[in-house]
């Protein structure tokens, strides 16, 4: 039986298939067939499109990942939220002060709307606009990858909603 290809190569090669694809049929267009051109240079200029858009910023739907507003986003952030079947939710690691060290848990907030204010704030205290606080997750249940623009692994944060430990606020 062959091998399977991991979920992090197969998401690469989704990330990865615009440019190649227009690279590949441009170069057919050169040894075959001038018709290949015109959807190759569509696809290397579609191609470019997103990468100046998300450099710009803006988060470019990628299949299999959420694109969070990050407060800190280092390889894990401090603080994001996130958007998910209509519902959006905080997640934050909470300290009572500078100087305590960040737990390993994130405190998970449903909310009216998540944007970066209330990301920011949203690890010294529980966050203004919070509709309900569901409990909290362990950090290293969720992945993350880092582009111009940061992201969740959807199936990551799908389990991490699932198992969301309720606890008192």
């Amino acid at each position: 039986m062959g091998k399977r290809l991991s979920r992090a190569s197969a998401l690469w090669l989704v990330d990865h298939a615009l440019p190649v694809a227009g690279a590949v049929l441009l170069a057919a267009g050169a040894l075959w067939s001038p018709w290949l051109t015109s959807p190759g240079w569509t696809a290397l200029g579609l191609a470019a499109l997103a990468w100046l858009a998300e450099s710009n910023g803006y988060a470019i739907p990628r299949p299999g990942r959420a694109p969070i507003v990050g407060f800190d986003c280092g390889e894990v952030p401090l603080a994001f939220g996130v958007s998910r079947g209509g519902r959006h939710f905080l997640f934050a690691r909470q300290v009572a002060q500078m100087s305590d060290p960040w737990p390993d848990e994130y405190s998970v907030y449903e909310m009216s709307s998540v944007d970066k204010f209330q990301v920011a704030s949203g690890f010294w205290c529980p966050p203004a606009g919070a509709r309900k606080y569901n409990g909290v997750v362990p950090t290293e249940d969720l992945r993350f990858e880092h582009h111009e623009h940061s992201y969740v692994d959807s199936a990551s944060l799908g389990r991490a909603l699932d198992r969301v430990v309720p606890r008192a606020a």
